[in-house]
């Protein structure tokens, strides 16, 4: 016979396997969890990385639709941090290789472009602007995490703060000229200006890596 709902809302809840809270009511639901989780975290430079239903962990996919179950739906919840700092490096790195991959893209949109390929280089240029997008999201996010000065900062001469306002102007052009279809422009974004901000994005995304790879070794 399964537990009524007034006993299974008092039930084990762990964050790193240590007991955190045990007495919600069972109106409240795996959100409410999560910002008690949140805000046990605070201040201590970890955050929220997984979480576990009855020893199920969420995919990200999963995780919107059980964050409005009540918590009466289960019979444990865990959650699992980890250190800020640390996503942010794994985050930096995989934002490293994604970047990396859209060089040899953009050289093979610039040229179908110039020889008339103009669907193929399109859809390269969609793949392009996704990721670029995501990166420089990525890093803002982290920024806003980690109270990070980017003004302090230093890649290629600039600040990184002036890398995010130039990418972020490049990106609004990029696409611009792609919802337009003006092939002319991008063309010319293409081979004379992208090249520059795209090599200077990777050497603030090497600053950021590095200074906390440093942080890190203390």
């Amino acid at each position: 016979m399964g537990r009524s709902i007034a006993t299974r809302a008092v039930m084990p809840i762990f964050l790193d396997d240590q007991p955190f809270a045990d007495c919600r009511s069972a109106s409240h639901t795996i959100a409410d969890l999560l910002e008690d989780a949140k805000t046990r975290l605070a201040g201590s430079g970890r955050m929220v990385m997984a979480m576990k239903c009855d020893n199920r962990e969420l995919s990200a996919e999963q995780l919107d639709t059980f964050l409005t179950r009540p918590i009466s739906d289960f019979h444990r919840v865990d959650f699992v941090s980890g250190r800020c700092q640390g996503l942010a490096l794994d985050t930096l790195r995989d934002a490293q290789r994604e970047l990396g991959g859209t060089f040899f893209m953009i050289q093979e949109a610039a040229q179908q472009i110039a020889s008339g390929e103009l669907s193929g280089a399109m859809e390269r240029l969609g793949k392009c602007l996704t990721t670029w997008s995501q990166i420089h999201q990525a890093v803002i996010l982290i920024g806003q995490l980690l109270k990070i000065d980017f003004e302090k900062i230093e890649a290629a001469d600039q600040s990184a703060l002036r890398w995010l306002e130039i990418f972020a102007d490049q990106l609004r052009d990029l696409k611009d000229a792609v919802m337009s279809r003006d092939y002319v422009l991008l063309s010319d974004l293409l081979k004379y200006e992208l090249d520059e901000t795209l090599r200077g994005w990777e050497q603030v995304l090497a600053a950021l890596i590095e200074k906390f790879e440093q942080t890190s070794d203390q």
